[in-house]
């Protein structure tokens, strides 16, 4: 069973998962 997402999609939900956690990272360490 495939899920119903398409390639770009994956990769737009992995960048801004990258971008929120770069952040919450950034925003931890000063």
């Amino acid at each position: 069973k495939k899920l119903a997402i398409s390639q770009r999609q994956v990769s737009r939900i992995k960048n801004e998962a990258l971008k929120t956690l770069k952040e919450e990272l950034e925003s931890d360490t000063t």
